[in-house]
């Protein structure tokens, strides 16, 4: 292979609808439990791969940083493809880092994809999205586009429908802040897993709620699977609350935009928050619904930053 060549990939978020938290085995990065997600259009991490001489350069947003889970992904891919390549990467994101938007899902996905290109390997999307989860367990999710099941002890995710199943369905991402989290997901995970008393029904509780919301995703039903959202979310930060140490992530503006989503409810508009690991909301709510809810959110958080997705593709090659 040419010194010179150069790899550029995109790849999007995915959001659990019903949430991935814990891992069955850590040293594989396997799943403790089941998630439907949805991958998202408008946002999207984009990088750019080719070969370095001596060691791996990496640079996230424009700043050249050390960042070890990314470093651990290239040794694992060295030994996966059999190279002794080193890279140069320039990753991009078009929205917070670190922040509870799933940026080490679009990223590991997008990740994956150039470094399978640029060995020239032409793994299909099954055996990328098993790749990709060494990085981030969400990351085999972000490998296809549309809707993705994830199962417990899963290698790698499997595509439900496209992109266009849905089409009236949307997400508002909720900018409450920007900055960086204060712990990571994979150490909150451990924390859940090894101190909440709650963890173990979390485990259990969430096989019945993701066929509770399968079964609402294909009939259609919106306010089934709205439930199930905000059930998945609650019981899995139950798990972080109650952790010997506490996580909380949530900030004031986070309850705002929640108590706001329960009075649109009260005035009969379907819409449904979820979280993840980070401060940010995300609103699940048809098209329709969309200019009233709107409306609300910036009557009740004027400065408050949002992006509206809608069901995106997979992972692609620029």
């Amino acid at each position: 292979m040419g010194k010179m060549i150069n790899i550029t990939t995109q790849a999007s978020p995915s959001l659990a609808l019903i949430k991935y938290w814990g891992k069955q085995n850590k040293k594989q990065n396997l799943p403790a439990t089941t998630s439907l997600a949805m991958t998202l259009d408008t946002l999207h991490t984009t990088t750019e791969i080719s070969f370095s001489q001596n060691k791996d350069v990496i640079r996230l947003n424009g700043i050249e940083k050390q960042d070890d889970k990314i470093i651990q992904f290239l040794d694992f891919c060295r030994k996966y493809f059999k190279t002794d390549h080193y890279y140069t990467l320039f990753t991009e994101n078009n929205f917070p880092t670190k922040a509870g938007i799933a940026s080490s899902a679009s990223g590991f996905a997008a990740l994956a994809a150039a470094v399978n290109a640029f060995e020239n390997k032409g793994l299909d999307n099954k055996a990328l999205s098993a790749l990709a989860r060494r990085g981030s367990a969400s990351a085999s999710r972000s490998v296809f586009g549309g809707f993705t099941l994830l199962k417990a002890g899963a290698r790698e995710a499997i595509p439900l429908e496209n992109k266009d199943y849905w089409p009236e369905l949307r997400v508002m991402v909720c900018l409450v802040s920007a900055k960086e989290k204060f712990i990571g997901s994979r150490e909150a995970m451990e924390a859940s897993r090894t101190s909440s008393p709650y963890y173990s029904v979390w485990i259990k509780s969430s096989r019945s709620l993701c066929k509770h919301a399968i079964d609402a995703f294909y009939k259609k039903d919106f306010e089934k699977l709205g439930w199930a959202i905000r059930q998945s979310y609650l019981r899995m930060f139950s798990t972080m609350f109650t952790a010997h140490n506490p996580i909380i992530y949530w900030e004031p503006g986070s309850l705002q935009i929640i108590q706001t989503a329960e009075t649109l409810r009260k005035n009969g508009i379907a819409v449904f928050e979820t979280m993840d690991a980070g401060p940010q909301v995300k609103l699940f709510y048809l098209e329709p619904d969309e200019k009233q809810i709107k409306k609300m959110i910036l009557q009740e958080c004027p400065d408050l930053n949002f992006m509206i997705c809608s069901a995106g593709k997979g992972v692609r090659y620029l």
